[in-house]
């Protein structure tokens, strides 16, 4: 999840809230990640240190993940919001998983490990349950992913698959 803080409006009696990262527009709400892509290795994001020990904090994302996976990382989710992702207008089964943020290891972990420092307890990634999950049917397809607030809001992202795991992902 980006930094960021919840906003409140206030009018009367009718209260809505949302999350605003920093230095991104209001309706970003979420991030995808196409998870054939998320591989996380020494040689890619700590070239300083070894497999072996980013192993440690990449956990699943230490190996390559093929099967056409897509994760979605919504940080102001709560029950009342929807998630509905279609792969060339077919709806596909959306789950609701517990889950690390491969961006947050590498953002963290791995870049502690490169400069040979350990990675503190108060930075390395913890599972988040606002994470869900979906299988596309090839790796080169385009979703369409919506997910709408409780407030009715909702926010799109066209991703064109393979999408590319960096640092400065969007």
């Amino acid at each position: 999840m980006p930094l960021g803080d919840m906003t409140w409006e206030v009018d009367s009696s009718d209260i809505r809230w949302s999350y605003k990262s920093i230095g991104y527009p209001q309706d970003y709400q979420f991030r995808s990640y196409d998870l054939n892509t998320v591989y996380i290795t020494a040689a890619a994001f700590a070239p300083n240190s070894t497999d072996e020990a980013l192993a440690e904090y990449a956990g699943v994302y230490a190996s390559p993940n093929q099967v056409n996976d897509v994760m979605i990382n919504i940080w102001g989710y709560d029950p009342q919001w929807t998630v509905e992702v279609t792969e060339e207008g077919t709806p596909l089964a959306v789950e609701r998983i517990t889950a690390k943020d491969p961006l947050h290891i590498i953002s963290y972990e791995a870049k502690r490990l490169n400069v040979g420092a350990v990675p503190t307890s108060s930075f390395v990634t913890g599972n988040t349950s606002h994470m869900f999950l979906v299988r596309a049917s090839s790796p080169t397809s385009t979703l369409e992913i919506t997910v709408t607030d409780r407030f009715g809001n909702a926010y799109t992202e066209t991703m064109t698959r393979p999408k590319e795991f960096t640092w400065s992902m969007h």
